[in-house]
């Protein structure tokens, strides 16, 4: 795991003054830090098209498909009278030991908790109509296992439901083997991430309110391999004060091909 120092001092003494990182390296192309580190500095975001929302994002993580990994642990599957975004995120444990929270778990011990939140009131009920749950209650939902064994593959597909926000993933290894769908996983999958996929025209878009011509002819030409997913994490502020870090997007990783 890459690590980063924050201040390293000159063994001259005070003749010298501290080098400083580069900070903009900490962080996405959006100005999010990457927890607990950044990616490799080959990679980007393919495009600049998020699949939930990163309006409330306050930091970024990212899943890397060349990593083998020993087990997933994510989202209960949820019926139509949970509130999928009160539920939590997912972690990989990966092979080498580390591990990527990418928001807080499900506890396996107190599924039934995941139930207790009621349904969202207001402008979330229109959020809600859109995520249409894959199973027909809670019953049927706490039967599904939370945690998945990597076995130690690769993750080769990631499938996404999203509208509003990130409502549903679901996982597929190198040998093909499906993890349980987390979240509201209704209908089909808004987006499938394939690992190594070839996108042409995969220029990721600057921040710019309109795009230069001469950089969209030029991004049309760029080749970009699929290497991995970003999400971003956000948190949600409650009545008793405290914080739920929870995925809110995803948006692909690529790597330039010649």
């Amino acid at each position: 795991m890459t690590t980063f120092s924050i201040i390293t001092a000159d063994e001259s003494g005070f003749g010298h003054a501290p080098t400083l990182p580069d900070f903009d390296a900490l962080k996405d192309y959006r100005g999010l830090p990457w927890e607990p580190s950044p990616p490799s500095v080959d990679y980007t975001e393919i495009s600049s098209t998020f699949y939930g929302t990163s309006a409330h994002g306050q930091r970024a993580t990212f899943l890397d498909f060349s990593r083998p990994i020993s087990k997933i642990t994510g989202l209960l599957a949820a019926s139509s009278e949970v509130s999928v975004g009160r539920l939590g995120g997912f972690s990989f444990m990966y092979t080498d030991g580390d591990t990527l929270f990418c928001g807080a778990t499900a506890r396996l011990e107190e599924p039934e908790a995941a139930f207790s939140m009621g349904l969202p009131s207001g402008p979330w009920r229109e959020q809600q109509r859109a995520e249409l749950p894959h199973v027909s209650d809670e019953e049927e939902a706490m039967t599904l296992a939370s945690e998945f064994e990597g076995r130690g593959e690769k993750i080769q597909k990631v499938r996404v439901w999203a509208a509003a926000y990130l409502h549903g993933i679901q996982f597929v290894t190198e040998t093909g083997r499906e993890s349980p769908k987390w979240g509201k996983c209704g209908g089909s999958a808004t987006l499938e991430v394939v690992g190594g996929e070839i996108i042409q025209g995969g220029g990721s878009a600057p921040m710019l309110e309109e795009v230069d011509e001469e950089w969209a002819r030029g991004a049309a030409e760029v080749r970009m391999e699929v290497v991995g997913l970003k999400v971003v994490l956000g948190s949600r502020r409650y009545e008793r004060g405290y914080s739920d870090v929870r995925p809110l997007a995803v948006e692909v990783m690529g790597r330039r091909k010649a």
